[in-house]
């Protein structure tokens, strides 16, 4: 269960879309390098500093206050590719270890403009 969460979380990169806007609004576009929040708000994910191709440490953050350290690495493009969760530690916080070795994962992900969505098999989508 954690596993799909964090999968979902992390890169919230996968099958979600979100529309345009038409007249004199401005279509959101949001960059996969940015903050996301698991649209149950169950976890959020700092990307901000994510590079394509370029292993990164990450923490999970989970409502609960529990944190999971694991290294991240994503390839492909900005709007979609693979990502790689590894080497998942709990560092504290919550009421204990929620499961962060059950993190480890590979799956896909789609970012097609203000949306993530993060696949594994099942996908979550963070806003």
């Amino acid at each position: 269960m954690y596993k799909i969460l964090i999968l979902v979380s992390l890169l919230t990169v996968g099958c979600a879309g979100s529309g345009g806007s038409s007249g004199g609004g401005t279509a959101s576009v949001k960059s996969l390098a940015s903050n996301w929040t698991r649209s149950d708000n169950t976890l959020s994910l700092n990307l901000t500093n994510i590079q394509i191709g370029v292993p990164l440490t990450f923490n999970f953050t989970f409502t609960s206050g529990a944190i999971c350290q694991c290294s991240i690495t994503v390839t492909g493009l900005e709007a979609s590719g693979n990502y790689t969760v590894s080497s998942c530690n709990y560092t504290g916080g919550g009421s204990g270890n929620p499961g962060c070795a059950s993190l480890n994962s590979t799956g896909t992900y789609s970012k097609p403009a203000s949306q993530l969505s993060i696949c594994d098999p099942g996908c979550a989508t963070y806003n």
